[in-house]
């Protein structure tokens, strides 16, 4: 599987597994994985928002198992087996253009982080731009 077919399948396998807000007619949506290259599950913590065509924002969440096939294998067809990979992923997705940008973080791992001092503006520092 090329690059291209597997970025394809993960963006398929997060919007099949993401269960917005109930009642959010989401237009775009930001998620944030962290991988780990583990034989039991490649991620370790998954954050979403999802945002509505004025911009709001709610929290959703993803079915990380499902996820977890299609993570590996678009990792696996970027690194090669051995090679470290990033700390963490945000991907955005608009639903209105089908656009979407996977964003690599390799080594600051507080890039991304949700803590209680950005509880009230990580949302809009997620925000897609695609």
């Amino acid at each position: 599987m090329t690059s291209n077919e597997a970025s394809a399948a993960l963006i398929l396998s997060l919007l099949e597994s993401l269960e917005p807000p109930e009642g959010e007619d989401w237009v775009s949506m930001a998620a944030v994985l962290d991988p780990m290259d583990s034989p039991f599950s490649p991620v370790s913590r998954a954050a979403v928002y999802v945002y509505d065509a004025d911009g709001v924002s709610g929290v959703g969440s993803l079915d990380i198992m499902a996820l977890d096939p299609s993570l590996r294998t678009y990792l696996e067809s970027l690194y090669q087996p051995g090679e470290a990979w990033p700390t963490r992923l945000l991907i955005q997705i608009s639903r209105v253009t089908g656009d979407y940008e996977i964003t690599f973080e390799d080594s600051d791992t507080s890039r991304w982080k949700i803590t209680p001092a950005n509880l009230e503006t990580i949302h809009d520092e997620l925000r897609p731009s695609v």
